[in-house]
């Protein structure tokens, strides 16, 4: 398992990534098919295969007090663990909850000036990764038209937890999550028992640890 593939931070801003973040999208798009990923401008957009995947936990990392969410296939089990801010964290655990805010937050006014234009956030894809930095795009859809708009994975997460649009990920981003038995010093785990179904408590620590292994400086720090 490669540590460079488990530990990537959130996308840097806009701004330091180039193009004009907002591109048209032709043709359909179905799960577990090739999905045209946007990108920066320059660089070559390529179709990639994606999944549908849900919110699994938002976690605080106890050594480096910084969150991390975990993303995990629908109807699967690879997971995608992503460092990011306090704010977007805060932001997607309220959604989570459920918890009501009196006035509308930032990704609650995205979602609503979408919808005031009589469009919709139709998919958010976490797409790519690159230099230890993940990329997403935001797909909206109005009158059969869709734009793919250029955002972090944070703020496209709390978008589709707020409009209730599906997250889709790429394939080879995701990991198997770190199986029961395994030792600290990384050796295989010893044969599982397969009508031994782990419970929610042995799962969750079993992430606990994983996530304890993976250093989020051995990729730089998280982009404000």
């Amino acid at each position: 398992m490669r540590a460079d593939r488990l530990g990537p931070v959130d996308g840097g801003p806009h701004a330091q990534r180039g193009g004009s973040g907002i591109r048209p999208v032709g043709g359909g798009f179905e799960q577990g098919r090739p999905a045209a990923a946007g990108c920066c401008q320059g660089l070559v957009r390529e179709a990639v295969k994606v999944v549908e995947a849900r919110v699994n936990g938002l976690i605080l990392e106890q050594k480096t007090q910084q969150n991390v969410i975990i993303l995990k296939e629908a109807g699967g089990e690879r997971i995608l663990p992503i460092w990011i801010g306090p704010g977007e964290a805060h932001a997607i655990r309220r959604m989570l909850s459920g918890e009501p805010f009196p006035r509308p937050l930032t990704h609650d006014l995205l979602v609503l000036i979408v919808e005031g234009l009589k469009a919709r956030v139709s998919r958010v894809v976490i797409s790519d990764l690159r230099a230890s930095t993940f990329y997403a795009t935001v797909t909206v859809q109005r009158d059969g038209e869709m734009l793919s708009i250029d955002a972090r994975p944070s703020d496209s997460i709390a978008v589709a937890l707020r409009a209730k649009a599906p997250i889709f990920v790429n394939v080879e981003l995701l990991q198997e999550p770190p199986r029961r038995g395994a030792e600290e010093g990384g050796s295989e785990a010893p044969p599982e028992d397969p009508s031994q179904e782990p419970t929610e408590e042995e799962k969750a620590e079993q992430l606990r640890r994983f996530l304890e292994k993976l250093n989020p400086e051995d990729f730089g720090k998280f982009q404000l």
